[in-house]
């Protein structure tokens, strides 16, 4: 076993009692397309841990599932997790969420900073209508997902 599988097995474990992938999936994504005030793409930082962050996704209840059990994985889940950034591991919910759904089995690369403060995360009303459109758009990624996990 390579340090990938083994970072991704907490994810397995998740799916297997609840499967939740399309949760996780629509987190990576989430997080992925956040946009700075000047509409460039801030990647993946984990700030969908941030409070400010939090109250943009409009009640979402699968982002905020998607980053307590990132949370629950940092803290409980294997010597390599609790090693990683949140932002790794909210991006390798997604990479797991895929694989586990069936498709290909990707290799993760680890490096992800965390965002440090909320200042650093505040978004304006026109950023928030921006990943709102985004969100929406996701969401028919995620349909296909929670169809797929249906009928495992």
């Amino acid at each position: 076993m390579n340090l990938n599988h083994i970072a991704k097995k907490p994810f397995f474990d998740l799916f297997y009692r609840n499967p939740c992938m399309h949760s996780m999936l629509r987190g990576a994504l989430y997080d992925a397309f956040q946009l700075n005030s000047d509409n460039t793409f801030r990647g993946a930082r984990g700030t969908l841990a941030l409070a400010n962050q939090k109250s943009l996704t409009h009640g979402h209840a699968d982002l905020l599932f998607a980053m307590k059990e990132v949370s629950e994985i940092h803290q409980n889940g294997n010597h390599i997790t609790t090693m990683l950034s949140q932002a790794d591991l909210l991006q390798m919910g997604g990479y797991a969420a895929v694989e586990y759904c069936g498709g290909p089995s990707m290799v993760f690369k680890m490096g992800r900073e965390d965002m440090e403060s909320e200042a650093d995360a505040s978004a304006s009303k026109e950023e928030s209508s921006l990943v709102a459109q985004e969100t929406h758009r996701n969401s028919v990624v995620v349909a296909r997902m929670q169809a797929a996990a249906a009928d495992l």
